[in-house]
């Protein structure tokens, strides 16, 4: 047997380059499949499955059976929870970034992280951020705790009378891409 010619061997130090890569991607693989995730994309939504990772692409399964194949363009962050999100989100975002600040508020009021969207606006308003940015994020959040408040009555009542109906526009936004993207998404749960 001839020996390869030099330019044909392959360097030792990539070859452990990549068994690093490698075992690197399978321990976060192996991470995020031992339980429900949530996935920000890129166009601000959030889903919620167990996801799966191939080689170009995660599978995210839904409760209901269904997938749905997304590719690492359409992910933004990776989370245990929406708690999860958030911190990674204000991780990433400096103080003087008020485009990126209101964004971290918009995703905290449209998952009723309350708290920490008064954090954020009481930050904004501490950086000197003009009045009619927090002041109209403040009205949002006042809306969206009487909303709260209102939901907690709802549930209570409804509790007591065991009947219990959706409110309109409810509902996760795995659920409501669900609804809207049926064709693009699977319901056989042997697919890879």
């Amino acid at each position: 047997m001839r020996p390869l010619p030099d330019q044909c061997r392959f360097p030792s130090w990539a070859f452990i380059f990549v068994l690093g890569l490698a075992g690197f991607v399978n321990a976060a693989s192996q991470d995020l499949d031992d339980g429900r995730q949530y996935v920000l994309l890129r166009n601000g939504r959030v889903l919620q499955g167990t996801l799966r990772q191939s080689l170009d692409h995660w599978i995210l399964r839904f409760d209901s059976g269904a997938s749905l194949k997304l590719t690492f363009r359409d992910i933004d962050l990776l989370g245990n929870s929406l708690q999860h999100l958030y911190s990674q989100m204000q991780q990433r975002t400096r103080r003087e970034q008020t485009e990126e600040r209101v964004e971290i508020i918009e995703f905290c009021l449209r998952h009723q992280l309350l708290t920490e969207a008064q954090n954020e606006v009481v930050w904004l308003k501490q950086d000197g951020v003009p009045i009619e940015v927090w002041h109209r994020l403040e009205v949002r959040l006042s809306a969206a705790r009487k909303q709260a408040r209102l939901e907690s009555e709802r549930a209570s009542v409804d509790s007591e009378t065991l009947e219990r109906t959706p409110s309109p526009g409810s509902g996760t936004d795995s659920q409501v891409l669900a609804a809207e993207y049926p064709a693009e998404m699977t319901g056989n749960s042997d697919e890879p």
